[in-house]
C-alpha cells in the first residue's frame, strides 16, 4: 500500500497517511488530518486545540504581546467563527496596537459586536461592561498619547490630531451602538479627555513661553507670529474641551480662565526690534503687536468668557475696567503691565482674592499703598532683584496650579 508523506500545518512535524483513507493523525501533536480528493486539498481539523490557543492568547496578551494574541485568536476564529471569547480578546489585541498614525478602533468594536452576537445569553451582561470599560480605557489611552506629543510638538498637526482622535472615537461609539445596540457613557469619556485636552495646554504653554521669550526676552517678528499662532492652537483645544460634555459646568469655570489667560496674553504679546544710539549701544522698541481689530476681537471673548463663569457660578465677580486697577508692585519690578507673569498674578488676583469681600478690602487697601513703593522700586536695583525672585516663585505656583 503506497504512503503519502505530508507536513502537519500545526506543528510541521511529518504525517503518515495511507493513500486508501481519509483521515490520520500527526504523530507529533496529535492534530486530526482530513483529505479531500487529494493530497493537495487537506483540511486540517484543529478543534481540539481551541482551548489551548484560547490559552495561548490570553498568555500573550498578559505578556503585552497584543500581535501574538491576535495571531492565536484569528486561529480560533478560523476554526469557531462563532467563538465570541475569541472576538473579544482579537477586539481588545487589536484596539491596544492602536498608534497614533493607525487607530485600530473600528476593528475592535467590530469583533466586539460579534463577541455581544454569539455570546450566550447568561455571559453578555458581563460581556458588555467589559467592553465599555475597554473602550474608555482605550479612548483616553489614545488622547493621553496626543497630549505628550502636544505638550513637546504644540503645532497645527498636533491641535489637529486631537480632533481627529476625538472623532476616531466618536465613530467607533456609533458603530458598536449600529450592530450590536450597545449604549456607551459617552459623557464619563468625554468629561477626563476635557480634562486631559485642558491639562496638556497649560503644559505646552510653558513651551511656547519659554520658545517666545528667548534669552533676552524681546523676541523677534518670527517669534511674536508663532507664539501668536500657537496660542490660538491652545485657545481652539480648550474651546473644544469646555464644549465636550454639557454637564461638567463646574470643571468649566477652570477652563474659561484659561481661555481668558491665553487672549490676554495674547493681547499683550509683541515683537521688538532695535536701532543704535550715537553712542553704538541697542535701544530697543516694540514692533509687532496684534492689530486693533484682533485685540477687539479678543476682548469680546475674554468679556464672553467672564460672563460664561458668572452663569455657572453666580458669586462670580466680572473684572471691569475701573475695577481691574493695576498691579503697581509687579509692574514696577517686571517693567510692564503686560508682562507675563504680571498677567498671572493679575489672573489671581481677579479671579481669587476679589471674590470675597475680605479680599477686595485688601486691593482697594493695596491700591492706595502701593504706588509709592512701586515708584521707589523702579529706583532701588537690589531689592528690585529680591522682589522679582520672590514674585518669580509666586507666579510661577501660580501657573502650575493653574495646570
Amino acid at each position: 500500500m503506497a504512503m503519502v508523506p505530508v507536513k502537519c500545518t500545526s506543528c510541521g512535524g511529518e504525517i503518515q497517511l495511507d493513500d486508501q483513507k481519509e483521515s490520520g493523525f500527526c504523530l507529533h501533536c496529535g492534530t486530526k488530518v482530513i483529505f479531500k480528493e487529494a493530497v493537495s486539498k487537506v483540511n486540517v481539523d484543529q478543534s481540539h486545540l481551541i482551548g489551548n490557543y484560547l490559552m495561548m492568547a490570553n498568555t500573550a496578551y498578559e505578556a503585552d504581546n497584543k500581535k501574538e494574541a491576535e495571531t492565536y485568536c484569528n486561529k480560533i476564529i478560523e476554526n469557531d467563527a462563532q467563538n465570541y471569547e475569541a472576538w473579544f480578546l482579537k477586539g481588545k489585541a487589536a484596539g491596544w496596537q492602536s498608534t497614533l498614525a493607525n487607530i485600530r478602533f473600528q476593528e475592535s468594536v467590530n469583533c466586539w459586536a460579534n463577541a455581544i452576537k454569539f455570546a450566550p445569553e447568561k455571559n453578555k451582561e458581563t460581556l458588555e461592561e467589559d467592553i465599555k470599560n475597554e473602550i474608555h480605557s482605550l479612548s483616553i489611552a489614545l488622547i493621553r498619547l496626543r497630549s505628550g506629543n502636544f505638550e513637546k510638538f504644540p503645532d497645527e498637526a498636533e491641535a489637529n490630531g486631537f480632533m481627529n482622535d476625538i472623532s476616531a472615537i466618536y465613530s467607533a461609539i456609533i458603530t458598536l451602538k449600529d450592530k450590536s445596540d450597545l449604549l456607551v457613557n459617552i459623557d464619563s469619556i468625554t468629561e477626563e479627555i476635557a480634562t486631559i485636552i485642558n491639562g496638556s495646554v497649560t503644559v505646552a504653554f510653558n513651551k511656547i513661553q519659554a520658545d517666545y521669550s528667548g534669552d533676552d526676552g524681546r523676541p523677534s517678528k518670527y517669534e511674536f507670529e508663532q507664539y501668536i499662532e500657537r496660542i490660538g492652537y491652545c485657545t481652539i483645544l480648550i474651546e473644544k474641551a469646555i464644549g465636550l460634555n454639557e454637564n461638567d459646568g463646574q470643571s468649566d469655570i477652570q477652563r474659561y480662565k484659561n481661555l481668558i489667560f491665553f487672549h490676554e496674553i495674547a493681547i499683550a504679546a509683541c515683537s521688538w526690534d532695535y536701532n543704535f544710539t550715537d553712542s553704538g549701544d541697542k535701544s530697543y522698541f516694540k514692533k509687532y503687536t496684534l492689530n486693533d481689530e484682533a485685540i477687539a476681537y479678543r476682548r469680546k471673548i475674554i468679556m464672553e468668557c467672564h460672563e460664561k463663569i458668572k452663569s455657572i457660578d453666580p458669586n462670580y465677580v466680572i473684572p471691569t475696567a475701573k475695577t481691574s486697577g493695576g498691579c503697581y508692585i509687579a509692574t514696577a519690578v517686571y517693567g510692564s503691565y503686560e508682562a507675563p507673569e504680571v498677567i498671572v498674578l493679575r489672573k489671581f488676583r481677579d479671579e481669587v482674592i476679589r471674590q470675597s469681600l475680605l479680599g477686595r478690602v485688601f486691593i482697594k487697601v493695596y491700591s492706595i499703598l502701593s504706588p509709592p513703593v512701586a515708584n521707589w522700586l523702579k529706583n532701588a536695583k537690589m531689592i528690585n532683584r529680591v522682589v522679582k525672585a520672590l514674585l518669580d516663585r509666586w507666579a510661577n505656583m501660580l501657573q502650575k496650579q493653574g495646570d
